[in-house]
């Protein structure tokens, strides 16, 4: 719960929750053996892939989609720069593309999200479109898995 309220803070990074999260789960179900340790890293990746799922559901439903008419968020976010347009023209094309997942998990996390939410998106679409996030979350998981062991 913690970490899905921290993800609402625009600030906080993914990979800066990613590490403690890891770091409990990897600790709680083991790390002895490479078996015990690859289950452990391949737990606590999906924990934080649903986890990024959740807040930016949150974030695009309860944020962007509530103060889609407010011109002050918008700007207070930065959602009205050239970056941001771009992102906007993309994800408003119909159907789904490589494009558009690039833009879910290569741009920021709060602004994207936000802004599905401000384009009033379809939340399972972008949820299939952000789900390749676990690939960069997969490193963070290992490096922590491999920390552990190394002690």
């Amino acid at each position: 719960f913690v970490a899905i309220v921290l993800f609402l803070f625009p600030p906080v990074s993914g990979q800066m929750i990613y590490l403690p999260i890891s770091l409990i789960l990897i600790e709680k179900y083991g790390y002895d053996s490479a078996e015990r340790l690859t289950v452990a890293i391949l737990i606590a990746t999906v924990f934080c892939t649903a986890m990024k799922l959740v807040a930016s559901s949150t974030q695009q439903k309860l944020i962007g989609a509530p103060f889609a008419k407010s011109v002050t968020v918008k700007k207070a976010f930065g959602l009205h720069g050239p970056t941001f347009r771009i992102a906007r023209s993309i994800l408003s094309v119909r159907g789904f593309s490589w494009k558009k997942v690039l833009v879910l998990i290569g741009m920021p996390d709060w602004p994207i999200s936000v802004l599905c939410g401000v384009l009033d998106l379809a939340i399972i679409p972008v949820m299939i479109g952000t789900s390749p996030e676990m690939i960069k979350i997969l490193p963070n998981c290992m490096s922590m898995g491999f920390l552990l062991k190394s002690r």
